[in-house]
């Protein structure tokens, strides 16, 4: 069934390929670490402290408690399945040249890091476009991670 919706998706964007390459790409860059290293230190130190640490704290735990859930769930990614195109990136925002057949893919640690993040952010702030933007960028690198 995985590989099913995987085909349906990517089809929904096969006319406009390149496109969609470096769209999914940039917006699957809001999940990486990069965000955690980079984002959260100019955050802490140009902005607001308290809300980088709460963003530190909670943008850890959920990468520690993700890489838990993908051992006890064990679904391997569908790297090589016939139908489902993979995406090769590498450069210093995404690298998926590396992944390989045998590594999990659930649950995603870019979506939920960027979802812990977001969420966060919008939750101390409490700005209706801040959750608004929260949910639209999450559904984004949702998106993303089935579609790269």
């Amino acid at each position: 069934m995985q590989a099913d919706i995987l085909i349906w998706f990517q089809g929904l964007f096969e006319n406009f390929q390149e496109f969609f390459d470096f769209f999914f790409m940039l917006v699957t860059a809001c999940g990486e670490e990069l965000v955690l290293f980079i984002v959260l230190p100019i955050f802490y130190w140009a902005i607001n402290k308290e809300v980088a640490e709460i963003g530190a704290i909670a943008g850890f735990a959920a990468m520690t408690l993700n890489g838990v859930v993908k051992d006890v769930c064990a679904i391997e990614r569908p790297i090589g399945t016939e139908g489902i195109r993979f995406v090769e990136i590498d450069n210093f925002l995404v690298d998926t040249v590396h992944l390989k057949e045998g590594s999990y893919s659930f649950p995603s640690g870019h979506s939920q890091t960027s979802s812990v993040l977001m969420f966060s952010l919008a939750s101390y702030y409490n700005k209706k476009k801040l959750w608004i933007g929260a949910t639209v960028l999450v559904l984004l690198v949702m998106m993303s991670r089935m579609y790269l």
